[in-house]
């Protein structure tokens, strides 16, 4: 399990979602590397503090959320972990069909195994991973948001080879 969660109530009425990051580690991350014939392949690892930051920073800027860095939390053990929040967006997990129609929709296209729900969008060299339904939640208005996606840019190198100038 990436976070330790927890929900809390706002003044406002609504409500937030926080996540600690596991003591030993920052997170999930994607290493995106060119396969023997070209191919991109995406692999989720442990962060680095920056990376899991930015990830932060990119779910925001790509799905509109509202995701808070909130600071640095100690467990009573003494080890500490990043701590975030984000609305708690009430409603169902959509079917995949709908997940995979949105994405293509926000220009994204499927990477290997469909099963593995990672996702690149050459256009601006985002990749995401963890696309699952978990991670999709669909409110009574129809309105699709992503959770808790892994997302992150590609180095140059990948960018430019993908849009033929590599």
């Amino acid at each position: 399990m990436e976070h330790r969660v927890w929900q809390q109530l706002e003044e406002s009425g609504g409500s937030r979602i926080y996540k600690t990051t596991r003591p030993e580690a920052s997170g999930m991350a994607n290493r995106i590397e060119l396969g023997p014939v070209g191919e991109l392949c995406i692999f989720q690892m442990s962060s680095t503090p920056t990376e899991y930051l930015r990830r932060l920073a990119m779910q925001d800027l790509n799905f509109g959320d509202d995701t808070r860095f909130e600071g640095i939390g100690k467990e009573p053990n003494g080890s500490i972990g990043f701590v975030h929040s984000q609305p708690e967006y009430v409603g169902e997990h959509p079917p995949m069909p709908e997940i995979v129609q949105m994405l293509l929709e926000r220009g994204f296209v499927q990477i290997g195994d469909p099963k593995n729900n990672k996702w690149f969008r050459a256009e601006d060299g985002v990749v995401l991973s963890d696309g699952h339904q978990g991670n999709f939640v669909r409110l009574a208005d129809g309105t699709i948001h992503a959770i808790h996606l892994v997302i992150s840019q590609a180095p140059a190198e990948i960018e430019v080879a993908t849009r033929g100038g590599g």
